[in-house]
C-alpha cells in the first residue's frame, strides 16, 4: 500500500512540474510581435504576450534578453510597464516566467529613454516591471525588474 501511495504521489508532483514548465506563448528578443507567440515563431515584447494570454493556464516563456517594455496608450500614457490584461484561477493560474530550457537572465530594465522605447509618446510619471490591476491568479518568476518605481503594481 505505501509503494503505490508514493507511486501516485510521484506521479502528481511530476504532472505538476511538466505542466509548471509547459508553455505556450513565447518571447525572444529576436521574435516579432506579428508572430503567433510559438517556440518557433515567438512573440518581441512581454506585453504582445500578456494580450494573448487570455485563457486560465497559459504560460508565458520570456527567453534571456533586455526587455524594454512599454505600454504608454492615450489612457495610460503617465505609466511604463507590462500591463497584466486577464485573470486566471485558482486552479490555473496565467504564468509570466523566464523560460526554464533556455540558460540566461531575463531583465525588464524600465530606464526611460526614448531612443529604447520609438512608440512612447510621453515622459511616464511612474516605471514598473508588471502592472496588475483587478486580474486575479497571475505567478511572474524569474525576472530581474530595474530602473523602476515600483518592481510589481
Amino acid at each position: 500500500m505505501q509503494v503505490s501511495t508514493f507511486l501516485l504521489l510521484s506521479l502528481f508532483l511530476l504532472t505538476i512540474s511538466l505542466k509548471a514548465n509547459s508553455c505556450n506563448i513565447y518571447v525572444a528578443k529576436d521574435g516579432d510581435n506579428s508572430n503567433p507567440g510559438t517556440s518557433t515563431s515567438p512573440l518581441l515584447t512581454i506585453q504582445a504576450a500578456a494580450s494573448i494570454a487570455t485563457i486560465p493556464g497559459d504560460i508565458v516563456c520570456v527567453r534571456p534578453g533586455l526587455y524594454y517594455e512599454g505600454t504608454q496608450t492615450p489612457n495610460f500614457k503617465t505609466e511604463k510597464g507590462v500591463k497584466i490584461l486577464y485573470s486566471g484561477t485558482a486552479e490555473n493560474r496565467i504564468v509570466f516566467q523566464a523560460d526554464p530550457n533556455v540558460f540566461g537572465r531575463v531583465i525588464i530594465d524600465q530606464d526611460f529613454d526614448l531612443t529604447k522605447d520609438p512608440e512612447a509618446t510621453t515622459d511616464p510619471i511612474a516605471t514598473f516591471g508588471f502592472i496588475i490591476e483587478h486580474q486575479d491568479y497571475i505567478t511572474i518568476r524569474g525576472f530581474e525588474i530595474r530602473n523602476t518605481s515600483t518592481g510589481i503594481y
